[in-house]
């Protein structure tokens, strides 16, 4: 079995709209998979779904990146999002960075731990590390933001 794994990485300017990201993000996925080596896994930058993305994770930003994750049956780390959870009547944010496989499931998501302050402010910082197995090739990454 080959444990080499082929990766391809994504960095663009973000847009304010997150439907313009969503957009952007399966135009750079499609560039990749058309490529001379065809990546595995793709990774895209932190907040790659725009700093106003706000939504749940799952929800329809990740429903959205799982249909782009099927079509190419790839695994999708295609960029943290701003994801807002009411907790006892209080919205809580988290930077979170969903982890798509290539069946379009979420696998996971992972919450960053230290956000950066005094600029993440009203980020709440996630309480756990995350690892998952690209099964195929016996191998296991550790996410971090």
């Amino acid at each position: 079995m080959n444990r080499y794994l082929n990766v391809g990485l994504m960095q663009y300017s973000i847009a304010k709209d997150t439907k313009e990201n969503l957009k952007i993000i399966e135009e750079n996925v499609h560039i990749l998979m058309n490529g001379l080596n065809r990546p595995e896994i793709i990774l895209g930058p932190e907040l790659g779904l725009g700093f106003s993305s706000n939504d749940t994770v799952p929800g329809k930003i990740t429903e959205a990146l799982g249909a782009i994750a099927r079509e190419y049956n790839i695994y999708l780390l295609a960029g943290s999002m701003k994801e807002t959870v009411e907790i006892d009547g209080r919205t809580i944010v988290y930077n979170t960075l969903p982890i798509l496989g290539p069946d379009g499931t979420l696998i996971d998501k992972y919450r960053k731990i230290c956000p950066y302050y005094p600029v993440e402010s009203a980020t709440t910082p996630g309480d756990r590390y995350v690892l998952f197995e690209i099964k195929e090739k016996k191998i296991k990454i550790g996410v971090m933001i």
